[in-house]
């Protein structure tokens, strides 16, 4: 399944709500690996084992790495996007991603846990890219949004 070529990414959560919440997402979206990269605080005590917890009963993936570099590294992605708030970043098109799952690549989709969201130094192991969104909807919708219109693009081919 093509959904299976795309991991996500969620980058230093703090909180155990939004570890909950991305797994609930992406798993309830039939992605099959969530990755979480640098957790801290709470999210790393509650919110990693809570996770864990579901992974293993959904049967789904769920990886803990350290830092961006990790995660990139382990996953191997041919295309690593970051969601940024940014209105200089490129505009995300679907339609690329679409192509290269379809072809058989790995696309890591990455989501910041922190705001104001990714620096520029984290940015450059990929492409930021942006939403042409009206005001914020933090890392959950945000990460919402993108899969949603993304596992229905897949779907679709």
């Amino acid at each position: 399944m093509s959904l299976n070529r795309v991991a996500v990414v969620l980058h230093a959560p703090h909180g155990v709500e939004v570890v909950k919440q991305m797994a609930k997402l992406v798993y309830g979206l039939g992605y099959n690996l969530l990755v979480l990269s640098k957790p801290t605080s709470a999210a790393a005590q509650t919110g990693v084992p809570e996770a864990s917890r579901l992974a293993f009963k959904l049967g789904r993936g769920l990886l803990i790495v350290p830092d961006i570099k990790d995660a990139i590294e382990l996953i191997q992605p041919t295309e690593t996007l970051f969601f940024v708030e940014n209105k200089k970043a490129e505009p995300y098109r679907e339609e690329d991603v679409c192509l290269k799952v379809k072809s058989g690549d790995t696309v890591a989709l990455f989501f910041s846990g922190l705001e104001p969201g990714f620096s520029a130094k984290e940015t450059e192991h990929g492409k930021a890219v942006r939403l042409n969104l009206p005001g914020e909807v933090g890392c959950i919708g945000l990460a919402a949004i993108v899969l949603y219109g993304l596992r229905q693009k897949l779907l679709a081919l």
